[in-house]
């Protein structure tokens, strides 16, 4: 059995095709971004020695067995500071003290907008979280600089790139953003026929 260090970081790419319009999007808009190779849909927080993690789903946010991800392309993302260092069992608190909030879907669409139009405006529903944006608020005491955006507006491979120190890709121009928004729409809809 694998021993985790709460306040790590869980990256997973659970893409389940032309049908998850969901993780379309969150792909497309990672590519949008510029995060390139690193494209992840999800993200968690592990909150415990033996895999716990906490997720912000459709549902709300719950707590979960890392297991549950071992069929997919998953990435355990170091906080880089010692096993004991306080930062850490604050992440793992904070997202616990999150557990049975709602969904951010008005977050994800503001998500989506300000990366369709590259605005930084952007909306925000406290108690209401994306997966990305839980984990950032979790963690962004650990970062050096915190992130490039707000937590509302982090992705999945933006975590990587600031907890990791891959930098990413150069943004992608309104055509190519717009191409890639509608051509995921599009196969989700077909998808669902």
């Amino acid at each position: 059995m694998s021993t985790y260090l709460p306040g790590d970081v869980l990256l997973v790419d659970d893409y389940g095709g032309p049908t998850d319009w969901l993780g379309g999007l969150i792909r497309a808009g990672e590519r949008a971004r510029g995060d390139g190779g690193n494209v992840w849909t999800h993200s968690a927080l592990i909150v415990s020695a033996d895999g716990d993690i906490v997720e912000a789903l459709q549902q709300g946010v719950v707590r979960s067995p890392i297991s549950k991800y071992d069929g997919v392309r998953t990435k355990v993302l170091s906080l880089g500071v010692p096993a004991d260092d306080p930062r850490r069992a604050y992440a793992a608190r904070y997202a616990l003290a999150r557990l049975n909030e709602g969904y951010g879907v008005l977050d994800f669409i503001s998500l989506a907008f300000s990366l369709l139009f590259r605005t930084r405006l952007s909306t925000h529903v406290d108690g209401m979280p994306i997966c990305s944006e839980l984990v950032a608020r979790a963690v962004e005491a650990v970062t050096d600089h915190g992130f490039l955006y707000a937590p509302e507006r982090v992705m999945p491979g933006d975590l990587d790139a600031t907890l990791s120190g891959v930098p990413p890709l150069p943004p992608l121009g309104f055509l190519a953003r717009l191409r890639i928004l509608l051509s995921t729409t599009i196969k989700a809809v077909l998808g669902r026929l």
